[in-house]
């Protein structure tokens, strides 16, 4: 493989890049909710903004106060 991987390791690193965009597909997930899905912290201020404090991905409300930073964290170094 071209990119050093087996095809399933390639795979599973595009899951794993799909999983850390928003739902808006622009940006990385960067902030947590309390019901634990992540958003990025553009739609958590539009949110906010617009008064519609629910969950894009379950609904359950939040307060401004509970959302949390996400650190997402990778490398070469998984050995």
């Amino acid at each position: 493989d071209v990119n050093g991987g087996s095809d399933s390791q390639q795979q599973l690193l595009l899951h794993y890049r799909q999983s850390v965009k928003c739902h808006c597909g622009g940006e990385d997930k960067n902030r947590v909710l309390p019901c634990g899905h992540g958003c990025c912290g553009k739609c958590v201020d539009n949110l906010i903004k617009e008064r519609s404090r629910k969950c894009p991905s379950c609904g359950k409300k939040f307060d401004q106060a509970e959302v949390r930073p996400l650190y997402l964290q990778g490398g070469e170094d998984d050995s």
